[in-house]
């Protein structure tokens, strides 16, 4: 019935299933659950004249992303960090992503410059912010199990090589709507001194726009360190028992990154240091040091008023964010003896021993001064006086030297 009807196509996508001929049989990638870590243990595949030209697909899914319903998709990158044990022996010959219906968009694979055969924690770098691989993306998509990567290689050389993935990860761009009550006074979270800022919520079921403090000033770290763990502390208060986070997440470059860490018990009604994270907790943020360094690295805190709560609002307040690193050096460091011999000047002395095999002391860390200082006065500057000397001339150097508050090393090197 009627005189008309709309008929309407979204897309066509196709597949082809088929069976290699059997001069094209492909060489096996071996110990493929490796690639999850960056640790040297790789995954590989071995390749040389009396084989195959070419290793089967690699095919890598299930990377655990929770991007949120409704976020739209910016871009996408892979990350591989690899390596060839033959110099111009290997090269991409296709790279894909894929949905759960297999093979999607463009072939990413830089057939062109053969792999490195240095051993060096780079990682190589396809896609981008922006790029979005020849398709489109929806948040459920990138969250499926299936969403992935597929890759193999071709062989080039004239001896036995083996193309080596130690870790490879995705990164995925995208903004999300967010429409949270705004923060006033937000420069306030740079110092613990009990001038807050604060968001208001006046709805029940109501939420906070995100809180972002970032240019933590990590530069002292050392650009070879391995990230171990990254904790942030939150001094933070609600005018009612019913203040709760809504999220807690890492920031780099203006994206969030890692897990979520917000925590259930409701924010207190005195003020109190919420931890996030710790020494072994890097956030699954897949965050490089370099990253680390960064002025845009940060935190994002959204606190909610939820459904269900009495009252007719929620003040939520913080006074001040603070973030420590966790970091192991590239080389040994050494410990420093007798630590507590800093309080005299009695020729009996803290010390670190040195050698070309141990190039770097650990943090030499002392607190509790004694001060007593007048309530109101104001601090007009801070000198450090240090009664030094190193047993072999032209041999030591300051590295960094920092004062320190509660949780953190702060202000200039």
């Amino acid at each position: 019935p009627g005189d008309h009807v709309y008929l309407s196509v979204d897309v066509i996508e196709m597949k082809i299933y088929y069976t290699p001929a059997p001069s094209f049989f492909m060489e096996d990638w071996l110990n493929t659950n490796s690639v999850t870590t960056q640790n040297d243990d790789d995954a590989y595949v071995s390749l040389s004249t009396s084989t195959e030209d070419t290793s089967d697909w690699l095919i890598l899914s299930n990377f655990g992303f929770n991007i949120p319903t409704g976020a739209v998709i910016d871009g996408i990158e892979v990350l591989m960090d690899r390596e060839a044990t033959q110099s111009s022996s290997i090269r991409d010959e296709q790279l894909y992503l894929r949905k759960t219906g297999g093979q999607i968009g463009d072939n990413k694979a830089d057939s062109v410059n053969y792999w490195d055969i240095i051993d060096d924690d780079i990682y190589d770098s396809y896609g981008g912010t922006t790029d979005l691989w020849g398709t489109t993306w929806t948040a459920a998509e990138i969250n499926s199990v299936d969403f992935g990567i597929d890759l193999y290689v071709k062989y080039f050389g004239s001896v036995a090589t083996d193309a080596r993935i130690d870790h490879l990860q995705i990164r995925v761009y995208y903004t999300e709507t967010f429409n949270g009550v705004m923060w006033d006074w937000a420069d306030r979270i740079s110092a613990g001194d009990g001038s807050y800022t604060v968001s208001f919520i006046n709805t029940i079921g109501g939420f906070s726009d995100w809180l972002r403090a970032t240019n933590f000033d990590f530069s002292s770290i050392p650009d070879d360190a391995t990230l171990d763990g990254i904790e942030v502390s939150v001094k933070k208060v609600a005018c009612e028992p019913y203040g709760f986070d809504y999220g807690v997440h890492l920031s780099s470059n203006s994206i969030q990154v890692g897990d979520d860490k917000s925590k259930l018990p409701s924010w207190g009604m005195s003020p109190s240091y919420y931890i996030y994270g710790g020494p072994t907790d890097t956030w699954n943020s897949g965050l490089a040091i370099s990253d680390i360094k960064s002025p845009n690295f940060g935190v994002d805190i959204s606190g909610e008023y939820p459904t269900g709560s009495p009252g007719d609002h929620v003040y939520l307040s913080v006074d001040v964010i603070e973030m420590r690193i966790y970091y192991s050096n590239a080389f040994p460091i050494e410990s420093w003896v007798d630590t507590n011999k800093a309080v005299v000047q009695d020729d009996d002395n803290v010390y670190v021993t040195l050698s070309p095999s141990t190039d770097s002391s650990d943090w030499l860390q002392l607190t509790n001064f004694g001060f007593n200082l007048p309530s109101g006065a104001t601090i007009d500057g801070i000198e450090v006086l240090m009664d030094k000397e190193a047993t072999q001339s032209s041999s030591i150097r300051d590295e960094a030297l920092y004062l320190r508050k509660t949780n953190r090393q702060i202000g200039s090197n």
